[in-house]
């Protein structure tokens, strides 16, 4: 599984990222502290494009590039 070679079994690999963004938003967030600042950034991800992929498609270079379009933090390459 750590290696990105787990297949999950029946549904799990037509998942959408968005889908299981909008199921933790709905059962894990409301437990927390920070439950309306972390709902709010659930769904401006739900509105970048990565969030359109099924989690079985999701490799790390796909995840790397969707942080360098959202600007993540220690992301950004170049010399300083």
């Amino acid at each position: 599984m750590d290696r990105g070679t787990y297949l999950a079994p029946s549904r799990g690999n037509d998942v959408l990222l968005r889908e299981l963004l909008e199921r933790y938003a709905l059962e894990v967030s409301p437990t927390k502290r920070g439950y309306a600042d972390e709902v709010f950034r659930i769904k401006a991800l739900q509105l970048a494009k990565i969030s359109s992929y099924a989690l079985a498609k999701l490799t790390g270079q796909l995840r790397a590039f969707a942080a360098l379009e959202a600007g993540a933090p220690g992301t950004q390459t170049g010399g300083a």
